[in-house]
């Protein structure tokens, strides 16, 4: 295969990765401290992109650096919400696959949420606790009040 395939294809990947996260070309430019322009010419494949920055983009994309030369076409959705994952199959993206990486973002995201039922639960149940309180509180200052 020719640099310059090379070169077009990894821009290809890159694009969908963006697309799929509805990103910015600014956006991911400012992440890794290039400029808009810098960043285009690398998903035009315009750039002759040197192996650090291809492991900085899959570093940033959370993929693995052999995902932007694999013939495979696959796109990876990050956990960012469900309009993620809308918008891919709104695209028809085909063979869509959560890397390890999400599915454990993925599982602590539950165990987060399950926390936050059981705070949720414990707030309720102090906050039953203070009316309480305040019950027994105002009965026993009607009973000095007769007293």
């Amino acid at each position: 295969m020719q640099t310059e395939e090379i070169q077009i294809k990894i821009g290809k990947k890159l694009k969908e990765l963006r697309a799929v996260n509805q990103w910015t070309q600014e956006q991911i430019a400012g992440q890794l401290h290039l400029t808009r322009n810098a960043y285009s010419d690398i998903e035009l494949g315009k750039t002759d992109i040197c192996i650090s920055r291809l492991a900085q983009l899959a570093n940033f994309f959370s993929v693995d650096i052999s995902y932007f030369v694999n013939d495979k076409e696959r796109v990876v959705i990050y956990l960012a919400g469900t309009q993620n994952i809308q918008s891919a199959k709104h695209q028809k993206i085909k063979n869509c696959h959560m890397y390890p990486t999400e599915e454990k973002l993925q599982h602590e995201l539950d165990k987060q949420q399950l926390v936050v039922e059981l705070k949720h639960k414990e707030i309720t149940m102090q906050q039953r606790e203070i009316e309480n309180l305040k019950e027994i509180i105002a009965l026993l200052k009607t009973k000095t009040t007769v007293s």
